[in-house]
């Protein structure tokens, strides 16, 4: 396994990890103004 290439990997898996994390923030906001009654 090259260095470089593991590196690469880790940051891409990061970049998606985060990613999700932001999606389901997101998602729980959008529920959350929803019973607020701010979206119709």
């Amino acid at each position: 396994m090259d260095f470089k290439y593991l590196k690469i990997h880790s940051l891409l898996l990061g970049v998606v990890v985060l990613s999700i994390q932001l999606i389901t923030k997101m998602k729980d906001f959008f529920q959350w103004l929803d019973t607020k009654g701010f979206i119709y």
